[in-house]
C-alpha cells in the first residue's frame, strides 16, 4: 500500500486530546464512539513490520497513521473485505479493514491513528502503540480456553492487562466457545480483550471449539498470520515467526486428523530444521500428556505419537498448549521419559484456564504438577535463560520454574571443518554441531577462547574459537594432540563432551572470519 507522510502537528493534537480523561485498561478508551464495531488491534508484528485491523458497519476509505520516534509519520491506506450475513449468520454486513506497516525499525517503539473517511477514529497514546521485536530480552503473556466472555476471563484480562513490559500475547485455543461463530468471536474474543490486542499481537493458535463453524471460518477471517512457507491449502491455520533470540510455531492441532496433516507434519520439520534461533518454541491447542477429562482425547494421542518427537529431535524446549481447563507441567522430558534437568530436553506447560469452566486434573509419570484454576502464563526470556510463571486470579503464583537449556553435541557432531569428515589431524580446523550453544551467531576477526559466552578445551587444553551460533561452533584444534581425546564445550547453563580421535599430522586450513565452516 503506498505511504503518504502526514502532519506530525496534527498526530500530536489528536493524541494529547485523546489522552485527557484515558482510562488505561477498559475497552475502546480512546475511540470516536460508535465508528467501530470491532476495536483495532494488531497481528502479524514483526521486526520490520505489523498489520492493523478493525471492523466496521459501513464501508469507507480505511487507513493508518504511524507515528516514528524521531517524529516522522507515515500512512498506510487499508484493504476492505466485506462479511455478509449469508456468511457469519449475524444480523447485518460488516466490513473488515487491514492496514499492512511496512519499513519499521527493529526494536522500535511507535504510535497509530487510524482514520475513516479522514477523520481520526482512534489515536491513543498508549492503547494505539507497538513496539517491534529485537534481539535480546523479552517479556510475553500467553493463555487458553478463555472464549467464554465469563467474569473470570474478564478478571484475568484485567491482570494481563497491568503487567508490566509485554511484548505479546500468544492465545493457545478455544478463543469462542462454544461453537466458534462469528458473532461468538465478537462477543467472547475481540469484545474482552481489546484492552489488550490494540497494542500487543495476538498471535493464535486454533483450538477445537473453534473449529465447530465451517471449519475455522471465523478464527480464519479475524486474523493475519505471518507469511512463510506454509502451503496455500494450509495457509493461517499453522505458521512460524522469529522474535528476537526465539523462533515460535504455531501448530494447527485439529489437522491431524484430517488429510492436512502429513502436510502439515512435513512442513513442521523443515521448519525447525531450518531455523538458527536459540529458543525454539512450539504452541498448539490439544497437549501430548493431558492428566484430567482429555486423557485419551485421540488427537492428544496423536500429538504425543506424531508431533513430539519432530520437536524433539530439533531441539524445542518449551511446548505450550490449552484444552485441559487448568494448569499443568511436565517434568523435563525426551521420548515420553522424565529426564535430569541439567539434560537436553523438553517441557510441557498446560494453560487452559482463561476464562471456561474449570475441569478436574489428574497425575501421570510425566506430570510434575497439576492444579484445577483459572490462570496465564508470563514468560520472561532472558540471556539463554526462560523463566515462566503461571498466575492465578488475584495475583496469586500457581507456579513458577526457570529453563536454561544445557548444551548438546550432536551425536558424530565433531567433524573436519574443510570437508565435513571425520579425519582430524592435530591443528584442523573443526566444526562442532549441536544445540543450546551460543545464543547467537558470533564471529572474531581473530581466534578467541571464549566467543558468545562458549569455551571449548581439547583434553582440558583450551582451543582457539572463530564462530559460533545456537547449533554450531568453529574452532582451531591444538597443534599438540592426537589419539583419542575428550572435546568439552561450556556454555553459561552447563557443559557437554564427546570422544574423538585425531590422528596424522598437523593440517592447517584457512580460518573463516564471520560466517561458518563449510558443511
Amino acid at each position: 500500500m503506498p505511504a503518504v507522510p502526514l502532519s506530525r502537528r496534527r498526530f500530536l493534537e489528536v493524541s494529547a486530546a485523546a489522552a485527557l480523561g484515558l482510562s488505561r485498561v477498559g475497552r475502546a478508551a480512546a475511540t470516536t464512539p460508535g465508528v467501530f464495531n470491532r476495536q483495532p488491534y494488531l497481528q502479524r508484528l514483526l521486526a520490520d513490520r505489523v498489520s492493523v485491523l478493525w471492523t466496521a458497519a459501513q464501508p469507507g476509505a480505511g487507513s493508518v497513521v504511524v507515528l516514528a520516534p524521531d517524529g516522522s509519520e507515515t500512512a498506510f491506506s487499508a484493504g476492505i473485505t466485506a462479511f455478509q450475513p449469508s456468511t457469519t449468520q449475524m444480523p447485518a454486513v460488516y466490513y473488515q479493514y487491514q492496514a499492512d506497516i511496512t519499513g519499521l525499525g527493529a526494536g522500535t517503539a511507535y504510535q497509530y491513528q487510524v482514520l475513516l473517511d479522514g477523520q481520526i477514529a482512534a489515536s491513543d497514546p498508549v492503547l494505539n502503540s507497538f513496539s517491534t521485536p529485537a534481539v535480546g530480552d523479552f517479556s510475553f503473556l500467553a493463555f487458553g480456553d478463555s472464549g467464554t466472555d465469563s467474569p473470570e476471563q474478564l478478571a484475568l484480562v484485567q491482570q494481563m492487562a497491568a503487567e508490566t513490559g509485554i511484548a505479546k500475547v500468544l492465545h493457545l485455543g478455544d478463543l469462542a466457545y462454544y461453537a466458534g461463530m462469528f458473532s461468538q468471536f465478537e462477543s467472547n474474543y475481540f469484545g474482552p480483550n481489546a484492552p489488550l490486542m490494540s497494542r500487543l499481537p495476538f498471535f493464535a493458535t486454533p483450538g477445537n471449539h473453534d473449529y465447530d463453524t465451517a471449519n475455522g471460518a471465523a478464527f480464519l477471517a479475524g486474523h493475519a498470520a505471518p507469511a512463510g512457507n506454509v502451503p496455500a491449502a494450509d495457509q493461517g491455520r499453522y505458521y512460524s515467526y522469529d522474535w528476537g533470540d526465539a523462533h515460535f510455531v504455531s501448530v494447527d492441532s485439529n489437522l491431524l486428523a484430517t488429510d492436512a496433516a502429513t502436510r502439515m507434519m512435513n512442513w513442521l520439520a523443515s521448519d525447525l530444521a531450518a531455523s538458527g534461533k536459540y529458543w525454539k518454541i512450539v504452541f498448539l491447542h490439544h497437549p501430548p500428556y493431558p492428566t484430567g477429562f482429555h486423557v485419551g482425547d485421540p488427537i492428544c494421542v496423536m500429538v504425543q505419537q506424531n508431533v513430539i518427537p519432530i520437536l524433539e529431535s530439533n531441539g524445542v524446549q518449551l511446548v505450550l498448549s490449552g484444552h485441559e481447563h487448568g494448569y499443568e507441567r511436565s517434568f523435563p522430558l525426551v521420548a515420553n521419559q522424565p529426564v535430569n534437568a541439567g539434560s537436553p530436553s523438553t517441557t510441557y506447560v498446560i494453560s487452559g484456564g482463561g476464562g471456561g469452566g474449570l475441569e478436574a486434573v489428574g497425575s501421570l509419570p510425566q506430570c510434575a504438577l497439576s492444579v484445577q484454576a483459572f490462570n496465564y502464563l508470563r514468560l520472561d526470556v532472558g540471556e539463554a535463560k526462560l523463566t515462566l510463571k503461571a498466575m492465578g486470579l488475584g495475583g496469586t503464583v500457581i507456579d513458577m520454574f526457570t529453563l536454561n537449556p544445557p548444551p548438546a553435541i550432536a551425536p558424530n557432531g565433531i567433524v573436519n571443518a574443510a570437508n565435513a569428515a571425520s579425519a582430524i589431524g592435530p591443528g584442523s580446523l573443526v566444526t562442532i554441531y549441536g544445540r543450546n550453544l551460543a545464543l547467537r551467531p558470533v564471529s572474531a576477526p581473530a581466534s578467541q577462547l571464549q566467543l558468545g559466552g562458549i569455551a571449548v578445551s581439547v583434553n582440558g587444553q583450551p582451543a582457539q574459537l572463530m564462530y559460533a551460533s545456537p547449533s554450531q561452533i568453529n574452532l582451531l584444534l591444538p597443534h599438540d594432540i592426537s589419539g583419542h581425546v575428550s572435546v568439552e564445550v561450556t556454555t553459561p547453563n552447563g557443559s557437554a563432551s564427546e570422544e574423538i580421535t585425531v590422528t596424522g599430522g598437523t593440517i592447517r586450513h584457512p580460518e573463516p572470519v564471520g560466517h561458518p565452516a563449510p558443511s
